[in-house]
């Protein structure tokens, strides 16, 4: 029964694929929306397409059919018209010689695809980015292209059919699904993106933006507000859990630390001149995320920093490897270690790698500075009064205040010639990034405790009984998303 008038009355639901957490997220989401009127259907890619983002093997990918032929009935349990890609698959098309240089740049049916290939192709391979000189780098972007135009195909017969008011993805990148939104956005459908938060079991939404690189949102109307008391308390209490990330939704350090003796070392043996931290990311997740940049990826960046360091003797490095790599099973080929195995480091220069048990927050106290790519301990290193030089990659807290973005390479470069050499005094507006801090943090993460996950994986907990429980009233999260979803109401969570 519709119980009040909205804007968007016929929503479809884009979980795709055969993961457990969006299945049941999104489920929960629609059914919500249904109590609210809005008449909802849910959208699975059900085919064995070349899709890389889903699976390499033929295991993987029987695999990843039975997921989402699980996925469906769940779907049609819950009492949802439930479409499947695999109907609307009516022209093949085979791959197709590309051409290197263009790939980018690619256009189908007006619709740009050549950038969602590489990164599609890059996740297949887990790589650093585009390997243009490798045989089966391109032998898969050329199936990911074919894949991408039947797509294209199918989705436009499924929104001319099903006549959707909005849509709902997750991050809206990749072919399966950023061949969807901008099909949707060039026919002038909205789509609201969703992806995890940082902090444990919560969500962060956008209107017609995909999660990658990071949206702003609504950060304008948030950039000068002070914050309050309670504000204050909340954000404190979890910057104090981030060394542990006992409070986030992944959780890579473990309680104890193991400081190598050579690493404490090389810290005194240096501590009578400046010495720096540069943060690494995953380089397939980097290459997804970061947006323009004054290198032409991360690994370049990285190379060419430790061959500045290399000329010189009055500044010392640190090269941090993201944990990550060894969570999310970085193949050994494209993890920073092994590149670096063939880069001289000079006596000021110290690795530490992906396994060390060293976290971030033990070195902010021994560094005068740090580097970054797109790394969130940016912010850390800010509210530290530690000056941050990013790479020019233009992570979501670029431009807000307390970091130093240089606007090409030869700048990035003068800027770290000049904080080593003290012509340049930095330090960071520490009231702009605890305000920043606190919008991406809690503003725009949205709690969402009906599902309770453990690092994104395993569903640990679900905390509901009945549908009654997501009526409006009944859940102050529920209510935000669903206003935003049918009525494009702000996704932000108010304080007092």
């Amino acid at each position: 029964t519709s119980l009040e008038k909205n804007k968007y009355n016929k929503v479809l639901f884009c979980p795709m694929n055969g993961t457990i957490m969006n299945i049941v997220r999104e489920g929960t989401i629609a059914l919500s929306c249904q109590q609210r009127g809005a008449e909802v259907s849910t959208l699975f890619l059900d085919s064995a397409l070349p899709n890389s983002e889903f699976y390499k093997t033929l295991i993987e990918q029987f695999i990843y059919l039975k997921k989402v032929k699980n996925n469906i009935r769940y779907s049609k349990k819950l009492g949802f018209d439930t479409v499947q890609t695999s109907k609307y698959l009516k022209k093949k098309h085979f791959p197709e010689k590309i051409e290197v240089g263009k790939i980018s740049t690619l256009e189908y049916k007006g619709i740009l695809i050549g950038d969602l290939v590489v990164a599609s192709t890059v996740r297949t391979f887990l790589s650093s980015g585009p390997e243009w000189t490798n045989p089966e780098f391109i032998k898969v972007a050329e199936k990911v292209v074919a894949s991408a135009k039947q797509l294209i195909d199918a989705y436009e017969l499924i929104l001319e059919e099903l006549k959707p008011d909005k849509l709902v993805m997750s991050h809206g990148i990749y072919v399966s699904w950023g061949t969807l939104f901008r099909l949707a956005r060039k026919k002038g459908i909205n789509v609201d993106v969703y992806g995890s938060s940082y902090r444990k079991n919560t969500l962060r939404f956008y209107h017609n933006a995909p999660n990658a690189p990071f949206p702003t949102g609504e950060w304008s109307e948030y950039a000068n507000k002070p914050l309050s008391r309670n504000e204050n308390n909340l954000l404190d209490k979890y910057i104090e859990s981030r060394e542990t990330q006992k409070n986030d939704n992944i959780s890579l350090f473990s309680e104890n630390q193991d400081i190598p003796k050579n690493l404490t070392t090389f810290i005194s043996e240096w501590s009578e001149k400046k010495i720096f931290c540069l943060f690494t990311n995953i380089s397939w997740d980097a290459f997804a995320f970061s947006n323009a940049s004054q290198f032409p990826d991360m690994l370049t960046w990285i190379k060419e920093t430790i061959e500045f360091f290399n000329t010189r003797n009055d500044a010392a490095l640190i090269v941090k490897a993201h944990p990550a790599e060894t969570y999310h099973k970085t193949p050994e080929k494209y993890r920073v270690r092994t590149f670096l195995s063939s880069i001289d480091l000079g006596e000021n220069i110290y690795f530490i790698d992906e396994n060390a048990h060293v976290k971030p927050f033990w070195l902010y106290s021994k560094i005068d500075a740090g580097l970054i790519h797109i790394s969130t301990v940016a912010i850390e290193m800010a509210l530290k009064n530690i000056p941050v030089l990013t790479s020019g990659a233009e992570g979501h807290y670029s431009n807000k205040g307390f970091t130093l973005d240089p606007v090409s390479k030869a700048d990035y470069f003068k800027k770290l010639n000049d904080l080593i050499t003290g012509k340049l005094q930095y330090s960071p507006n520490i009231e702009d990034a605890r305000r920043y801090m606190f919008f991406r943090f809690f503003r725009e993460a949205l709690p969402f405790d009906i599902i309770e996950l453990e690092n994104l994986s395993t569903i640990t907990r679900l905390n509901i009984d009945s549908c009654e429980q997501l009526l409006p009233g009944k859940n102050q999260s529920i209510d935000i998303i669903c206003e935003g979803i049918l009525n494009d109401g702000e996704f932000i969570q108010h304080y007092e």
